[in-house]
């Protein structure tokens, strides 16, 4: 980053300062910035390259027939004809990529997803699922005077949740409770309690996840995002 940015991302550990020379997200600025340039990319790309490729934070992907497949001076091998097209791009306007990194085949994992384009699906691997719900599991298995939450960990089931009910849509109404014992507050580590409408919802949400495989296509991820 610039150097004038750079004096905004000075960190103080142990009484000495660190300067984070890097884009830090965690900042108020720093993904807007990131976000600005990508999206400037996105357009060079549709409109001056003519390559057909989306965008997902920092995850480039899109779609190409089996055949359409060209080779790669720099890679040295073999790649989808979008693919190759759109490395050339990042070449053109010196923007830098890993080789091991360039993924392709019928099913991607992308963002933690198992996309499969000719299916027209979206999975979550049964290991993630499973953490997924473990999670909820064991917050809302808390007994006695310790049946509470900080802010901070209720604001990280509610972001956990959210990315895994884009493919398990039917546990989003859940959230509303969730998100009602949030509100209003901003102390990140003030204690809320859990009540009985978050337990009987989520409770009945990982029964019903352990007993049916949900799967949701991909004009249904579309609509949510």
């Amino acid at each position: 980053m610039h150097k004038c940015w750079q004096m905004k991302q000075i960190h103080t550990i142990d009484g000495e300062c660190h300067i984070d020379r890097c884009n830090n997200f965690g900042g108020k600025g720093g993904y807007g910035i990131w976000s600005a340039f990508m999206c400037l990319v996105v357009w060079i790309g549709w409109y001056i390259s003519l390559v057909r490729f989306y965008i997902y934070v920092d995850d480039n992907f899109g779609f190409e027939r089996v055949e359409a497949r060209t080779f790669h001076a720099r890679l040295n091998h073999w790649l989808p004809l979008q693919q190759a097209r759109l490395l050339d791009l990042r070449d053109d306007i010196g923007l830098p990529y890993e080789d091991k990194k360039q993924e392709w085949g019928e099913t991607l994992r992308v963002i933690g997803f198992d996309i499969d384009p000719n299916t027209m699906t979206v999975a979550i691997p049964d290991n993630a699922s499973e953490r997924f719900l473990q999670h909820i599991t064991e917050f809302i298995n808390v007994a006695g005077t310790n049946c509470r939450h900080t802010l901070r960990e209720f604001q990280s089931l509610a972001g956990y949740a959210n990315w895994a009910f884009n493919v398990y849509p039917l546990g989003r109404p859940g959230l509303c409770n969730i998100y009602t014992k949030m509100s209003g507050k901003t102390k990140a580590n003030v204690h809320i309690y859990l009540n009985a409408a978050i337990v009987r919802c989520h409770t009945m949400y990982v029964f019903h996840s352990r007993t049916w495989k949900f799967t949701l296509f991909f004009y249904a991820i579309l609509f949510f995002f």
